[in-house]
């Protein structure tokens, strides 16, 4: 692998572990740990690290080291009530500058968003990643770069809540209806319902994630895969 790549390879590696939960927060990384896990020298760690601080995952303590990024309940409501009215604004640049291949990538993303819930158990990984997806085609579409950078540090930071929060059944539920409901208002130009629902989407889920988190809930509702397959 060129450098680069090398650097790449192990950000996105150690972003995973961090996004799925596997790795704590608050957890000590250590470079020499992960440079024998993934079979690479330091330096390249040292940089992957750099990279994911830049994205709120990692914080670096003098003398200590680089450490998982702890999130509080707080720092959620903070990140979520910005989230909220920029992806309205997200909404509101898009509707009217979609084109049909841009409708037929919302509603892919869409269905495979309604399959992962019909699953036994449900897939939370697949769910998630094209959840994501979604998102990311509306603010594509609305063309302003960084708007899209804004609401992906925001999205990296609050990532790993994303499995938490979607383990909960009748929250998975009506974030896929939400979606639907946004997707149809997009396909009917009406920008103005599209923005309710985006709004009335992102608010859910932080109520979601503060009774979760107050309530000390954990995979109650059911029971859920994170598998990629």
């Amino acid at each position: 692998m060129k450098p680069d790549s090398v650097v790449e390879f192990a950000a996105r590696n150690i972003r995973s572990l961090i996004l799925q939960g596997r790795l704590d927060a608050g957890a000590r990384l250590r470079e020499g740990d992960f440079a024998n896990q993934f079979d690479i020298s330091r330096p390249p760690i040292r940089e992957a690290f750099t990279m994911l601080e830049s994205e709120g995952l990692i914080v670096r303590k003098a003398r200590r080291g680089a450490f998982v990024a702890e999130i509080t309940e707080k720092d959620i409501w903070e990140v979520m009530t910005v989230k909220a009215p920029l992806y309205v604004q997200a909404i509101d640049m898009a509707v009217g500058k979609f084109k049909q291949e841009d409708i037929r990538d919302l509603e892919n993303a869409f269905n495979k968003m309604e399959d992962n819930t019909t699953k036994e158990p449900p897939n939370i990984n697949k769910y998630v990643q094209h959840h994501i997806r979604f998102h990311d085609i509306i603010l594509r579409v609305a063309g302003n770069r960084r708007l899209e950078l804004i609401c992906a540090s925001m999205n990296n930071q609050l990532s790993r809540f994303n499995y938490l929060s979607f383990s909960n059944t009748r929250h998975l539920l009506s974030s896929c209806h939400r979606h639907k409901q946004i997707l149809e208002a997009i396909k009917g130009g009406d920008k103005e319902l599209a923005k309710k629902m985006t709004y009335e989407h992102v608010i859910e889920g932080l109520k979601n994630l503060q009774r979760i988190l107050g309530n000390g809930e954990k995979n109650e509702d059911s029971q859920v895969s994170m598998n990629d397959s």
